[in-house]
């Protein structure tokens, strides 16, 4: 392989690098806004009044709450943000399952 190839492929991993690296950003980017839905989804039902709207957005935020989980399994998290990623999933799922029992009274 020549000195000019073998600057070529250099360059061209670098490059690969860079873009695992942003689409792993990206990843964690959805992640962290698909939580953010679900909590959005668990704030409504928290303060809605009818029971059907309770129920509705119950069933959207685990929803939300089951996708951000699938993309915390496929992503390789480091410990921070595992961490953080469990504790938001945790009191969410603390929240809904509250939520959830109010619904049987």
């Amino acid at each position: 392989m020549s000195v000019e190839q073998n600057q070529e492929l250099g360059g061209i991993r670098t490059l690969c690098g860079a873009r695992r690296a942003e689409a792993r950003e990206f990843a964690v980017t959805v992640l962290w806004a698909e939580l953010d839905v679900a909590g959005t989804f668990v704030a409504v039902a928290e303060t809605a009044t009818d029971r059907a709207t309770v129920l509705r957005h119950v069933t959207n935020a685990w929803m939300a709450l089951k996708a951000a989980q699938g993309y915390a399994e496929q992503l390789d998290l480091d410990s921070r943000e595992r961490r953080a990623f469990r504790e938001t999933q945790s009191d969410l799922c603390r929240r809904l399952v509250e939520l959830q029992y109010s619904l049987l009274d």
